[in-house]
């Protein structure tokens, strides 16, 4: 017999039952059914806490944007702050299984999520730009650093799903047109994912975001 069925069905034990099995199935196959079995209790018991799957998965996005911000720091200038924080969002969504996913999919009406995006704004605050294009900038930033690690999740997913039959679909290079063909051959494709890319597109935003307050500030 399970020993977690003389457990006190507890918030901290859906939350944590939760997390696992998001990480053995993913969020596509997450159901309120295989949480319940998760736990080895009936599915009714589970809508004493949280009243739907949605409100699961708003819980651990706010859960989530609670750990950024707590883990934050503020050292250097704006564009320090900004890149460090981009950074460390990304690092904070790879200890958590659909992290992205989550947060993407939710609502960000959760206190914790507020002072994330409010955490970004304190950060461009000293810009000399409108609080639209200081709201647009983080927002990019947020969109950028979400969109990233879906992006990766979906690639891990096509490899497995393509494992052994990749070579019936690879290009074949001779006819890749240039700069494409160079650039395949030169195993840039392999970057795709990688924590170099991920840098360059992060500092590309930034540098974004540096040039339109130099030209809002001209004008």
């Amino acid at each position: 017999m399970n020993a977690s069925v003389n457990m006190p069905i507890t918030r901290e034990r859906i939350v944590n039952a939760s997390w696992e099995l998001l990480r053995e199935c993913g969020i596509e196959q997450f159901t309120m059914r295989k949480l319940a079995k998760q736990l080895d209790i009936k599915a009714a018991s589970l809508y004493w806490h949280f009243q739907s799957k949605q409100q699961i998965f708003q819980f651990l996005a706010n859960e989530i944007a609670q750990k950024v911000v707590l883990s934050a720091q503020n050292e250097g200038d704006w564009k320090e702050q900004l890149y460090r924080f981009g950074n460390h969002f990304r690092n904070q969504l790879e200890k958590y299984p659909c992290s992205a996913h989550l947060m993407i999919q939710t609502v960000p009406s959760g206190a914790q999520y507020i002072d994330l995006i409010n955490h970004m704004l304190k950060i461009v605050e000293p810009l000399p730009i409108s609080d639209r294009r200081k709201f647009s900038s983080i927002a990019c930033v947020l969109n950028f650093v979400l969109s990233f690690e879906l992006d990766k999740y979906q690639q891990h997913k096509n490899d497995v799903a393509m494992k052994g039959v990749r070579q019936e679909i690879e290009p074949t290079v001779g006819n890749l047109p240039e700069p494409l063909r160079r650039m395949y051959l030169n195993g840039v494709f392999s970057d795709l994912g990688s924590d170099s890319m991920f840098q360059t597109g992060l500092k590309i935003l930034i540098f974004g975001i540096e040039q339109l307050s130099m030209t809002e500030k001209e004008t």
